[in-house]
């Protein structure tokens, strides 16, 4: 995975509009499975019943990403920061396009 699909990803887990691999058991606890677990998720308090999100959490994080991925943790944040810039920007020319196109 590049780093531009690293940010992408980083900013949909983010969004919650793109889920980490995991399973929930009778508790309602989840868990990474699979590749998604890395090295970096053994640091992460084991999800309870106080705290059952523990692990999804820290797998929408930079970090779970750089390791899931290869890239450099700081890189995917500063990509994933000029993304939503150019997002921005364009948002702003449609808007702008679209107020001129009916201001009378």
């Amino acid at each position: 995975m590049n780093l531009k699909q690293a940010a992408e990803t980083f900013l949909a887990r983010q969004a919650r509009s793109q889920h980490p691999a995991g399973n929930f058991d009778n508790a309602g606890r989840w868990s990474a499975t699979g590749s998604e677990r890395q090295a970096c998720c053994n640091a992460v308090r084991s999800p309870s019943r106080a705290f059952p999100y523990s692990e999804m959490t820290h797998c929408r994080t930079a970090k779970h990403i750089a390791h899931l991925t290869g890239q450099d943790e700081r890189a995917i944040v500063k990509a994933a920061h000029e993304i939503e810039r150019a997002a921005q920007r364009e948002h702003q020319s449609t808007v702008s396009v679209v107020k001129l196109d009916y201001d009378f």
